[in-house]
């Protein structure tokens, strides 16, 4: 399926988390639900390369990404069921500190989709997903990486690589901090845009927003010394904030700096990467 029909086939779910469990207001919630539906139809598709490639019955997914669950969680399940023969299990990991447990409508989704919810703060549990280990055909780690210090990014790559099947895969996106539009603000000394939510008030609640960037090169460095191998990688953009949507100046420059990004490799907005399990080549102490 290409990735624009995957897109519309979940959107009305992503409008729906959007609307009426995050809160936002109708304009807002189309224009997250549209950026969103893309970004997810990414990992759709590559779970659906994986499916054709391995003839399971069966598969065991995880949403590692521990943030919150909601729009990704609802649209990929829900597609999933609606459109695959392989009977599907479906975990995902979610911060205590999660406003949206008690919402009635997060609790039927979970219910009607049959997903699993174990609530874990990454900065402080010591077993991360789990006792056993080898069980997890996919494993999702997406748009967290960015949320994370470096040694809990580690060692949650680290215990992921423990749950995973040794024919597993594991998807990752994140902000691509060598993307153009990062790229001309470096040139312009506008940086700070790139981190938010990194103050002591969110340190307190164990609750980071954007606090790190990577570029491919150096996430492919970092799964390698792990053990992991890099099977596809590439840049894409899957759309804007409502902020931007609204500024049709902004939104315009941005759009004619995506069509540019195009003509340089690896320069658009996030980041996608699977990869699978292979021997670690260990990057060098350095002090």
């Amino acid at each position: 399926m290409y990735i624009k029909t995957i897109a519309n086939d979940i959107y009305e779910i992503c409008y729906d988390v959007e609307k009426n469990i995050v809160g936002h207001s109708e304009i807002d919630a189309t224009l997250w639900a549209k950026a969103n539906s893309i970004r997810h139809s990414h990992t759709i598709h590559m779970i659906l390369e994986y499916i054709k490639n391995n003839n399971k019955k069966e598969l065991k997914i995880l949403n590692a990404s521990g943030l919150s669950c909601g729009h990704q969680d609802f649209s990929i399940v829900n597609f999933l069921r609606k459109n695959i023969q392989p009977k599907i299990e479906w975990k995902a990991y979610e911060n205590p500190n999660s406003k949206y447990l008690s919402i009635d409508l997060f609790k039927k989704y979970l219910k009607g989709l049959g997903i699993t919810i174990e609530l874990s703060d990454f900065s402080k549990t010591a077993n991360l997903y789990g006792e056993k280990d080898g069980i997890y055909d996919i494993v999702i780690f997406t748009e967290i990486a960015e949320h994370l210090d470096h040694s809990t990014l580690l060692n949650l790559l680290i215990s992921i690589r423990k749950k995973m099947r040794e024919d597993a895969i594991l998807i990752i996106t994140t902000p691509n901090l060598l993307s153009l539009p990062n790229r001309i603000k470096f040139f312009l000394g506008h940086i700070d845009s790139f981190y938010w939510g990194h103050g002591t008030q969110n340190l307190e609640k164990g609750l980071y927003g954007h606090i790190v960037n990577y570029d491919i090169n150096r996430l492919i460095k970092l799964l390698n010394d792990i053990g992991y191998h890099t099977d596809k990688a590439y840049t894409f953009t899957f759309g804007y904030s409502p902020t931007t949507e609204k500024n049709l100046i902004k939104h315009l420059i941005l759009k004619i700096i995506d069509f540019i990004a195009l003509f340089f490799k690896n320069s658009r907005c996030s980041i996608f990467i699977a990869a699978s399990k292979t021997h670690p080549q260990k990057i060098p102490f350095q002090t």
